[in-house]
């Protein structure tokens, strides 16, 4: 087969009808069984076994080009695919990694046979290898192809393991038809159990072969086009002399109210005012990126380097611009590697005392984000006014099943020092507290916490003489008591037109979490000091959350076995529906 212009035929080596052309493969410890055809732009290698480094690169005009290649089984090339850059195959596996936001692998897998020497327990092996390492990868995750393994034979020990290794990963199989002329489930697709990737699938026999054609219907989430409208304060120039003597010559330092809502409404208004006249708020439009946390300016330059060298490669055609080319590709993705590798382990390793955040960073890698659903209305401030109302009569209604003469007290009233008053705080106290504190802001606060606490020194007063307003007459300010409310499904999968399957999520303003927390320190030293804890009350309590409570159960019940007694647990879960 000759190809104008593709190389002069020198160095030709045949192996058993293999044709290499020229330059075309480079050739590295290279033992080659099976045909090669080229077909237009597009090139197939049909029962081809690699053995050792193919070193360089497999190029057909501008169609394909495969860089870093390592092949164990057949490979097939399907699709016009631009660029794979780091392609590896193994066990018949070809993996397609950075194309787009989800992960796609194509499947060939040869009937297990003594000629090719492949078995089940090899495939098996290799399979099994390939879904610890790709499951982990957040975002969609798309499996498809020839599995040769009859699925419809359920029975089938082979079909057992393979279903039972798929449900272990979260994975299931979609096709459930035959894709095969004599009747079997060959060609398998394959996705995660919570995502809804595949909307439709097709199975139709077109006589093209012995294969049925599959045609499936993805769904996949498009950021939002264009630019998108927002409200912003630039920060940065604001003078922090100017603000700062402006904030001590203000009211709420020179005439401090002594009533606590007065005084928290002058907190607020007078900040709003300040911050509207050192950094007003102003429109601005900017595009949606979805740049990961882990990118970085060293990032933004390799690519950059690649580019150019792409471009350059691409007009000369010179051997010396490919090679710097690959180069610059490779420094790019080990620079990626090695960057999220370090920024995943930092977090990992920066929040092992804190699970919230562990567990967040956790399901972010294993692609467990929760997207919030709402239902599907026109007017949104109609739909707000109807959470609210659900949620408002939610409340209602329990507070209506109880009553002071249904609670009933048990066992013996306690009869020490009653707790019938806060004592006031001192500004060490509310350092203390605030320190303790995570600096989030919430849409109502008038600033932003971090601004604000740049000037703790001068606010400190304020907020002490607020806080302990608030503990002295026994109430809450009412701009603390208004929160943004974000409405959760319980579970994913649920209902999202009805509203007994969401929970209210509240986000209070700063100042309310401090008095929060500044109650619940003098609540807790006076029962801690009493001993009126229940002893197995883990909510609540300091030194004290769902991994203490489950190692006292695991701890008792291995006393009970040393014992030889008998031992039975109960778990009792109660769940609220109105």
């Amino acid at each position: 087969m000759v190809l104008d212009d593709l190389m002069p035929l020198d160095d030709l080596m045949v192996f058993d009808d293999l044709m290499v052309l020229g330059d075309l493969i480079v050739l590295g410890d290279l033992m080659v069984l099976g045909n090669l055809m080229v077909l237009g732009g597009l090139m197939v290698l049909d029962d081809l076994m690699l053995l050792g480094d193919l070193v360089g690169d497999l190029m057909v005009g501008d169609l394909m080009m495969l860089d870093d290649l390592m092949v164990l089984g057949d490979l097939v090339v399907l699709g016009d695919l631009m660029v794979l850059n780091d392609l590896m195959v193994l066990g018949d596996l070809m993996v397609l990694d950075d194309l787009t936001d989800a992960e796609y692998l194509m499947f060939v897998g040869p009937p297990p046979s003594k000629a090719n020497k492949f078995s089940f327990g090899q495939f098996y092996d290799d399979f099994s290898k390939l879904l610890d390492d790709i499951t982990l990868k957040k975002g969609n995750l798309l499996l498809m192809g020839d599995f040769n393994i009859h699925y419809e034979s359920a029975c089938k020990p082979e079909v057992k393991k393979c279903v039972k290794l798929l449900e272990s990963h979260g994975l299931t199989q979609l096709v459930f038809e035959p894709t095969h002329r004599n009747g079997h489930t060959l060609d398998w697709i394959v996705a995660r159990h919570r995502e809804d990737v595949v909307q439709d699938i097709l199975v139709e026999d077109r006589q093209s072969s012995d294969h049925f054609w599959i045609t499936v219907e993805l769904s996949f989430l498009k950021p939002t086009e264009g630019p998108v409208e927002v409200q912003c304060r630039n920060l940065k120039l604001v003078s922090r002399e100017d603000f700062a003597r402006d904030l001590q010559s203000s009211k709420l330092l020179t005439e401090p109210s002594e009533d606590v809502n007065e005084l928290a409404d002058l907190y607020n208004t007078t900040l709003i005012q300040l911050m509207d006249s050192h950094a007003p708020c102003v429109t601005r439009y900017r595009r949606l990126r979805h740049e990961p946390q882990w990118y970085n300016d060293q990032i933004l330059l390799a690519k950059t380097h690649r580019r150019k060298s792409e471009r350059k490669w691409r007009k000369t055609r010179l051997e010396i611009h490919r090679q710097m080319y690959n180069m610059a590709r490779n420094e790019l993705n080990q620079l990626i590697r090695e960057t999220k590798s370090r920024y995943y382990n930092d977090n990992v390793f920066s929040n092992q005392q804190n699970p919230k955040v562990l567990f967040t960073h956790l399901f972010s890698l294993l692609g467990k984000t929760s997207n919030t659903t709402l239902p599907n209305v026109d007017d949104d401030l109609t739909l707000a006014n109807d959470f609210g109302k659900f949620f408002s009569s939610k409340i209602e209604k329990i507070r209506q099943e109880f009553s002071p003469e249904s609670i009933a007290v048990t066992g013996a009233r306690f009869q020490g020092e009653s707790f019938d008053s806060f004592d006031p705080l001192t500004e060490e106290q509310i350092i203390c507290i605030i320190k303790q504190s995570k600096g989030t802001t919430c849409t109502l606060d008038p600033a932003p916490t971090k601004f604000v606490l740049e000037y703790f020194d001068i606010l400190l007063p304020v907020f002490t003489q607020i806080i302990n307003l608030s503990l002295k007459c026994g109430t809450v300010p009412g701009c603390f008591k208004q929160a943004i409310v974000k409405p959760l499904l319980k579970k994913p999968g649920l209902d999202s037109t009805c509203f007994s399957n969401y929970r209210p999520v509240s986000n209070l303003p700063f100042l309310s979490k401090v008095l929060e927390r500044a109650v619940k320190m003098q609540v807790s030293q006076h029962l801690s000091k009493h001993d009126l804890y229940h002893k197995f009350q883990s909510a609540y309590r300091s030194f004290h959350s769902t991994e203490t409570a489950l190692l006292r159960v695991v701890n008792d019940l291995q006393w009970s076995v040393d014992r030889g007694e008998l031992s039975r647990s109960c778990s009792l879960g109660l769940i609220g529906r109105v």
